[in-house]
């Protein structure tokens, strides 16, 4: 009997209470973004000790017939996943639906891009749907031709038609969006049905990049007073300890990144908390910035621009139902 057989046969006598419970498992480490090797190493002997401790010996040895190995685990993720896109799939069928997409690179130093394809549609109870259908590396060119490759051969793996496929919405990228060679273009040739429309919060991240005069001169300094303290490990412990010992009730500085669309009013939300300890901070180290952060019209537009920038996050956050 070879290997394979072997665990073949002691799958199907596992009890199918232990089957149904490895699963369980797998389905938390995978949410909780754990290494597999924790089931095994930690899950399973935790579980051991806490069964025989309070319930006693005889219970703890049935949790020794559930299999959770690193392999084990990585193949249940495995099945978890495909059947989720089963019936995902099987509700797509014979329902329009609409495309969100977009293309991403990963924050690694290889900048790995990823087509990312999200769907929207009604299902037969009336629901309204919205999930991840794929998350696809993209190994060649970010063209159009190539991201209507990744989209089209998933299609045709999961059996899906394209005609009921009724909007497609993306930025402004011209891989995607492009009138006359991009993959809004190539969709629509084989989806007569489906409208493009451009993305409501790629519009609004672009809007709010654009300040009056006297707000982004409160964004620069503010930019300025953060990138003196945390650019040099030695003053933000120096910073660190002056907002321990005043009391504050943060005591760390945020960076802004531009690239991330919530670390704008994050950054300046932390700013306000801090614009004492900042004050007392550059005012020690005999800062220019020092007499801004005394400024009470500084500190009321300061404050006006962390209530813009809080509305605008709470809108980003709730048009994207996190």
């Amino acid at each position: 009997m070879n290997k394979q057989s072997v665990l073949f046969s002691k799958f199907l006598h596992t009890p199918a209470k232990a089957r149904l419970a490895f699963f369980e498992i797998a389905c938390r480490l995978a949410k909780c973004k754990k290494t597999h090797t924790i089931a095994e190493d930690l899950v399973l002997p935790a579980a051991l000790d806490l069964v025989s401790t309070m319930i006693g010996e005889s219970a703890a040895q049935k949790l020794k017939v559930v299999p959770l190995s690193s392999n084990t685990i990585c193949r249940r993720i495995n099945k978890i996943s495909d059947d989720i896109n089963d019936q995902l799939v099987a509700k797509m069928r014979g329902n329009e639906f609409s495309l969100p997409l977009d293309e991403a690179t990963t924050s690694a130093s290889n900048k790995d891009a990823y087509l990312i394809c999200c769907v929207r549609f009604i299902d037969n109870d009336n629901n309204i749907v919205e999930d991840l259908i794929f998350c696809k590396p993209i190994l060649t060119n970010c063209r159009a031709h190539e991201l209507f490759a990744l989209l089209n051969n998933f299609f045709q793996e999961n059996n899906l038609e394209w005609k009921y496929c009724v909007c497609l919405c993306a930025d402004g990228a011209r891989a995607l969006s492009g009138r006359f060679g991009g993959l809004r273009t190539l969709v629509q040739g084989v989806a007569v049905k489906a409208k493009w429309t451009h993305c409501l919060i790629r519009r609004e991240a672009l809007a709010s990049q654009q300040l009056s005069g006297d707000l982004n001169e409160v964004l620069e300094v503010v930019v300025k007073a953060v990138n003196f303290i945390k650019a040099r490990p030695l003053k933000a412990r120096f910073f660190q300890r002056l907002c321990d010992e005043l009391g504050a009730e943060q005591s760390n500085l945020l960076f802004y990144c531009n690239a991330r669309w919530l670390s704008k009013g994050k950054a300046l939300s932390r700013v306000y908390e801090l614009r004492n300890e900042i004050f007392i901070f550059l005012k020690e180290e005999n800062r220019a910035l020092a007499t801004t952060f005394e400024d009470e019209v500084f500190l009321t537009q300061l404050a006006y621009v962390c209530d813009i920038f809080a509305k605008l996050n709470q809108l980003n956050i709730l048009l994207q139902g996190i």
